[in-house]
């Protein structure tokens, strides 16, 4: 599978543990932007990705710079041994957008509901949207098989 990780040739063995957060939302949004692998879409992701942090005070792997200015430079080429899959690693490719976004709001109205405020890092809100989003969706599933099963009459 083609990962960000394959395709900057980032040795995670380097990379200190406060840089793995930086490395899986690198991830996410190299996803989000249907994954850029030639050279000049790399390099304006990573500058996007670099910018990003910055403005919103998140860290980032050094790597990141470091591979943007190799490309810059041209002193460095991204693999492109990989093909290109669709495949979402972030949630398998089979939840749908809507239901993220459903689960998000319902999950808002539920908190606004009984008052709860939360001072959470938005990474953790972005979890647990994911988390409501397969919950609402192993509800509706055991609701199908509910209504899929043989009703007896005794």
């Amino acid at each position: 599978m083609t990962t960000l990780r394959r395709i900057l040739e980032i040795e995670t063995k380097w990379i200190g543990t406060a840089d793995y957060e930086s490395l899986d939302r690198a991830e996410r949004l190299w996803i989000a932007a249907n994954r850029p692998t030639e050279r000049i879409a790399l390099m304006s992701f990573l500058e996007d990705f670099l910018r990003s942090c910055a403005r919103n005070g998140y860290t980032y792997a050094p790597i990141f710079l470091r591979r943007k200015r190799e490309l810059q430079r041209g002193d460095w080429k991204p693999r492109q041994d990989a093909p290109k899959a669709q495949y979402d690693p972030t949630c398998g490719g089979k939840i749908p957008r809507e239901w993220i976004e459903q689960a998000e709001k319902e999950s808002r109205q539920k908190r606004a509901k009984i008052g709860v405020v939360t001072n959470k890092p938005a990474i953790n809100r972005e979890n647990e949207s994911l988390h409501d989003a397969l919950w609402m969706i192993r509800e509706r599933e055991a609701m199908n098989r509910q209504e899929q099963e043989p009703q007896s009459c005794d």
